[in-house]
């Protein structure tokens, strides 16, 4: 009896090991190809936090402590969102403010960006665009405010080099202390992370790690000589790491370093054949928490700290 099993067994190794090393092609190919995860898990319902919902409720004419309207808030597109906080908080030329300065400094349009994740599917990868923000100089609006917040002359050029090279966090908040809002830059801040959950603190500390972050259908951070990838789906509940051409044509490798790999997949990342990338979801249906996030990151920087310094431009 045992003979009449031996070939099956051996064509079933066989296919095994075929499928492997097809998964293994398969992680370079499929990569950057837009796809949707089909995951059947339901998504919980998500609500702003209480600061964020109250100043709405109060714009909308209703009672702040109310909820019979907050099925309706959660389906209008956050850009409305952000303008009814700052309209409801009695600060309506804030938000205004606001928008115009995150795009100057960040290069992020709130308003293109809230009208993709209004019409965007949820479970999807974007395609994200191509373009990379290079700011030799932010506008002269820009530059006067933060000129005046570090006390010189607004039409001084003597320490523009220096703020070139400031971080972005920091520039936005001289920003509104130069035109005497000050408080309202960590405000703001605050405000972006709860609605489109954009981290414009921790954004503005990766620059030139060689990471690049894709969510929201746009780069969060991107270099074009930058290693790794780190892309969302549009409610953040997914999200896959894969290698970009810079890393491939560098270092004559398709695949994630083995490294790297261990580390994720200790974090519960799993390579997906149909996405073609290392993937993981989170199990509860929601946005996958800031600290995962960190991990994820931190685990990349390590990697590229210690074996690829050199390809970080």
């Amino acid at each position: 009896m045992q003979k009449r099993f031996t070939k099956p067994l051996s064509l079933l190794c066989v296919l095994y090991l075929l499928t492997g090393i097809m998964s293994l092609g398969q992680e370079s190919v499929l990569a950057e190809t837009d796809v949707k995860e089909t995951s059947q898990q339901e998504t919980l319902h998500k609500y702003y936090p209480t600061e964020i919902m109250e100043p709405v409720r109060k714009s909308m004419r209703i009672n702040k402590h109310s909820t019979e309207k907050d099925e309706v808030i959660m389906s209008r597109p956050k850009v409305e969102i952000l303008e009814r906080y700052y309209f409801g908080e009695n600060k309506p030329k804030v938000g205004y403010d606001v928008k115009r300065a995150v795009e100057a400094i960040y290069g992020y349009d709130l308003d293109e960006i809230s009208s993709y994740l209004y019409h965007a599917a949820d479970k999807s990868f974007s395609r994200v665009s191509t373009n990379t923000i290079n700011q030799e100089q932010y506008s002269a609006e820009i530059m006067k405010g933060v000129r005046k917040s570090l006390g010189i002359k607004e039409d001084s050029t003597s320490m523009d080099e220096q703020i070139m090279a400031m971080p972005k966090a920091k520039v936005f908040e001289h920003y509104f202390n130069g035109t005497a809002n000050e408080k309202y830059a960590q405000e703001a801040k605050e405000v972006i992370l709860n609605i489109y959950g954009i981290n414009l603190q921790q954004i503005s500390g990766l620059k030139n790690m060689g990471i690049s972050i894709a969510s929201k259908g746009i780069w969060i951070t991107h270099s074009e000589t930058d290693l790794f990838v780190i892309h969302s789906t549009t409610d953040d509940v997914g999200v896959k790491i894969y290698p970009t051409e810079y890393f491939k044509s560098s270092t004559g490798t398709s695949n994630l370093p083995n490294d790297v790999k261990n580390q994720i997949k200790e974090l519960g990342f799993s390579y997906d054949n149909q996405i073609g990338a290392y993937y993981y979801e989170n199990p509860k249906g929601v946005s996958v928490p800031d600290q995962f996030k960190g991990k994820v990151v931190q685990s990349l920087i390590t990697e590229i700290k210690s074996e690829y310094a050199y390809l970080v431009k």
